[in-house]
């Protein structure tokens, strides 16, 4: 993920008016968002089912899980590039 982003960044930073074409920009989305579906495989959202019965309360999710749903919510703010 972080080359690929560094990789967008520098691709931006080329173009003279700091804009990719439109056909670039879905090409970009699209494959950032194969990264995201490769890490959802990876690591997985908790699932309710899996803990005990006598269990309470909200299920705690790893750093990396957070991180994954950070990057899904705000997939605008990471591609949108302004050097």
């Amino acid at each position: 993920m972080q080359y690929f982003l560094l990789s967008l960044n520098a691709e931006v930073a080329g173009y003279t008016m700091r804009m990719l074409t439109a056909d670039k920009v879905q090409y970009y989305r699209q494959c950032y968002r194969d990264i995201l579906h490769e890490c959802e495989q990876t690591c997985p959202a908790l699932d309710k089912d899996t803990r005990e019965p006598w269990q309470r309360g909200r299920l705690k999710r790893s750093k990396s899980r957070a991180l994954l749903d950070r990057l899904r919510e705000c997939e605008v703010d990471s591609l949108d590039y302004e050097p």
